[in-house]
């Protein structure tokens, strides 16, 4: 991840991160609080239903604890906003 070795304006992750090790049953030591880019500006979008391509959603949920943003808010469910009008 750039943003672990280089100071960058925003993170945004789709989906990710999802490298956990099954073998340790943890998340890869990599991910941590250490990055160059302050973690108030990552910002993850994932789906709870999203289990597969490397790790389970509660999976996930820990290496983002690992990382620090579930601290920062970061976990918070969006919900979805119907707006009314007219489209053209």
């Amino acid at each position: 991840m750039i943003a672990k070795h280089h100071e960058v304006a925003r993170v945004l992750m789709f989906g990710s991160p999802k490298d956990y090790s099954f073998h340790f049953q943890r998340p890869a030591k990599g991910f941590d609080k250490e990055t160059r880019t302050p973690l108030d500006r990552f910002f993850t979008f994932n789906h709870v239903k999203d289990n597969g391509n490397g790790c389970t959603h509660d999976q996930q949920t820990e290496i983002l604890k690992q990382m620090g943003l579930l601290a920062l808010g970061i976990g918070n469910a969006a919900r979805p906003r119907i707006i009314s009008g007219t489209h053209t």
